[in-house]
């Protein structure tokens, strides 16, 4: 894999952009990565981050083939704690993944202050064979790991309104129906799930969900990562599910079904969520690219995303036009309106497979707003583009107005 770093980018920081995956190179995606080891959590927090480490490690050797960690959510409960967690990273493996840090209202581990949704890489090999499961004790598998022979595919799923009886099972087994016909609607079946990402806002719900989704895979569970939000797009509801799929190239989704696709055989970018919140220098928010200090509001706040994004896809020669997944972090899921608004101005299209969820806190101080994107990258492209102007597509702009970009 290939370290990402734009032109441009404030020298002095441990910051990592992203990293480019060769062609052909596998996709490992891990369960929830905890503290627990042998059945117990460490008392502080620096303990907590090792023994996470520690249970990484095992899971990578499980895995095999060269594994090594490519990018990285963590959530804690307190982010002031976030900075332990970097440190003991830089220790361990002496460089830093693409990360988001997040603060969330609680964790889904007893007594853990802080847990880890991972992806990991692997060279490609030479007889692929499309999904993997990798086990070790228990019914839920440490990891999936994808290679060139399948098309990655990203789902998501909502339970829809609210019916009589309805609840927190009545919302995930809405969820996982909705995931199993979209799987159809491309003649795949749900042993093609690769990984779940459970967003839920109650910590008592994640037993039973999980139960409910050992009990529906069986042998084919996908991994699983519960990660505990304060709201979810719709309030009134318990769960969300983000889901990653892998199906023979043969099989591409319907016109229309807002799933994004990826093909192994081709680079992909995963791109850092730190790089869309502004850098907090002397407690002045400054745009990570330009300098720019930009007022308080969340529209302006989404013009820092899109554009520091917009620098790490053209460092990598991509753009938003190969982006296939997005996950949207905000700190007031009220704000999404306004959100979505700024990012279709650049897009032009509908955000692709979009997650939004209310996290407590981001960990700079005063960010509202963070963005995670999953892009591929053209075989034709030169890693390393210069960066350019990064102007969203406003198509009623008129002829010498300044776009946002501009200022």
């Amino acid at each position: 894999m290939q370290l990402i770093e734009p032109a441009g980018q404030p020298t002095g920081l441990s910051f990592c952009s992203g990293y480019a995956l060769e062609p052909g190179a596998r996709l490992v995606f891990l369960s929830l990565i905890t503290p627990e080891r042998h059945g117990k959590v460490p008392v502080a927090s620096s303990e907590q981050m090792h023994a996470c480490l520690d249970n990484l490690d095992d899971t990578l050797a499980l895995v095999g083939g060269h594994a090594e960690p490519l990018k990285v959510n963590y959530f804690a409960t307190d982010s002031r704690e976030i900075a332990v967690a970097g440190r003991a990273w830089q220790e361990r493996y002496g460089r830093q993944l693409a990360a988001a840090w997040l603060e969330g209202p609680a964790s889904p581990v007893h007594e853990a202050r802080v847990t880890m949704d991972l992806w990991a890489t692997a060279p490609p090999v030479r007889t692929p064979q499309g999904l993997r499961r990798v086990w070790d004790k228990g019914p839920v598998p440490v990891a999936t790991v994808v290679d060139s022979a399948a098309t990655l595919h990203t789902l998501t799923a909502a339970p829809t309104a609210i019916a009589e009886g309805s609840g927190p099972v009545r919302d995930m087994a809405d969820c996982l129906e909705q995931l199993d016909q979209q799987l159809a609607a491309m003649s795949a079946s749900a042993s093609a799930l690769a990984k779940l990402v459970v967003y839920l806002r109650d910590v008592r719900t994640w037993p039973p969900f999980r139960d409910m989704i050992i009990a529906r895979y069986g042998p084919h569970c996908p991994a699983l990562s519960p990660v505990m939000v304060a709201k979810t797009a719709s309030p009134e509801h318990w769960v969300e599910v983000a889901a990653w799929a892998a199906t023979p190239h043969t099989l591409e989704p319907p016109k229309g079904s807002g799933m994004g696709t990826a093909d192994l055989r081709e680079r992909i970018l995963a791109s850092a969520g730190t790089g869309s919140i502004p850098i907090y220098i002397g407690a002045t928010a400054h745009e990570m690219y330009t300098g720019y200090v930009p007022p308080a509001t969340i529209e302006e706040h989404t013009h820092i995303a899109m554009r520091n994004q917009l620098a790490i896809l053209r460092a990598a020669g991509s753009s938003l036009d190969h982006v296939f997944k997005s996950t949207w972090y905000l700190t007031d899921l009220r704000e999404r309106a306004g959100v979505e608004a700024v990012a279709h101005e650049y897009f032009g299209r509908d955000l692709p497979t979009p997650s939004f969820v209310e996290i407590s806190r981001l960990a700079p101080v005063g960010a509202r707003l963070e963005t995670d994107l999953w892009a591929t990258i053209p075989s034709t492209a030169r890693i390393g583009c210069p960066l350019t102007s990064n102007r969203p597509r406003r198509h009623n702009r008129q002829p010498g107005e300044p776009s946002r970009s501009e200022h």
